[in-house]
């Protein structure tokens, strides 16, 4: 696709993974400087045309007048991309059923659980679904709340400016803690991204068929993505190396592998992210196997066993000194 000036991107389909896991202003600059700008401003005014504020409200520190070229802050990529953390640990609940008791459990606590970013990011160090769906709540400003009558979880701005926001606005927020509540949740949340598509006739070797243009922005291009997973039933993989650094370094949570020498979708039986995860991994395995060899040889008892009638081995000081007779 054509991106920000005129660059041209190479996308493969999940990059959606790539853009969670911004915690700081710090985990920006290298995605800014790889990718571009995202068309925040571009979503900005789509909302505006259907006459819905809410994500946008919600993410955007001072959205521009219509028509004007919005500056992309980095507090905006750090909230964007805890919208898209809190996405995909929907999605994970909704295949890990399990996940949910814990979400509930974890909402229950006197204090309804860790809210500052930086506290959750050192309290859930995994990539379970519980950190994408607190942690990206938190980077939005927002805290997740606990209704035990409806059994449903519901995200409360922490901005008093923001709490208000467009009417039926909080109504979409609330998430009912079943499959069915989740789903519904996340397609609503997915549809309010999504861009228009526009098809056009295309012609091929003398026949026609329907294609659709792609979006003009990057950020539409993620969300369409992810889209796309939730339609593929495709489950997210995690990466087998331990110390994969993950976003925005590397996905960690993946589909198929990225990269140089990246396995085809289809087939792909890859258990890391990145060829540098499965590069690194190897080699971890060759320096345990080096440890344990050596260890095994350390172990190992200098054990010298005398057959009958075999000359002893000569000790050092019963040697005869060299040059002297007996």
């Amino acid at each position: 696709m054509e991106a920000w000036e005129g660059r041209r991107l190479q996308l493969d389909g999940q990059e959606f993974l790539r853009f969670r896991g911004l915690w700081s202003r710090e985990d920006v600059p290298a995605l800014v400087e790889e990718w571009g700008c995202l068309g925040i401003d571009r979503a900005a005014a789509r909302s505006e045309a259907r006459g819905k504020h809410g994500w946008t409200e919600l993410l955007v520190d001072h959205p521009g007048p219509p028509g004007a070229m919005y500056s992309e802050l980095f507090a905006d990529w750090i909230r964007l991309s805890g919208l898209m953390d809190y996405a995909v640990g929907l999605f994970g609940l909704q295949h890990d059923h399990a996940a949910i008791g814990a979400l509930v459990e974890v909402l229950r606590a006197p204090a309804g659980g860790p809210r500052d970013p930086e506290q959750i990011r050192a309290g859930y160090r995994d990539e379970g679904w519980l950190r994408g769906i607190l942690g990206g709540a938190a980077r939005m400003n927002m805290s997740c709340e606990f209704d035990a009558d409806t059994n449903s979880m519901t995200l409360v701005s922490r901005d008093p400016s923001k709490r208000g926001g467009q009417p039926g606005f909080s109504a979409m927020m609330d998430l009912r803690l079943t499959p069915d509540g989740i789903a519904e949740t996340l397609a609503g949340l997915v549809n309010d991204w999504l861009p228009p598509l526009h098809p056009y006739l295309a012609s091929e070797g003398g026949a026609f068929h329907l294609a659709y243009r792609p979006p003009p922005d990057l950020l539409s291009t993620l969300w369409m993505q992810f889209a796309n997973v939730l339609t593929a039933e495709r489950a997210l993989k995690v990466c087998s190396f331990d110390a994969c650094p993950g976003p925005p370094a590397r996905p960690h949570l993946f589909l198929w592998r990225y990269g140089s020498g990246a396995t085809s979708a289809k087939n792909s039986t890859s258990r890391y992210c990145h060829p540098r995860c499965a590069s690194a991994a190897s080699a971890d395995r060759r320096r345990e196997g080096d440890r344990m060899d050596l260890e095994a040889r350390d172990r190992t008892p200098d054990v010298s066993i005398e057959l009958p009638g075999a000359p002893a081995p000569e000790r050092d000081e019963e040697r005869p000194a060299e040059g002297r007779t007996a």
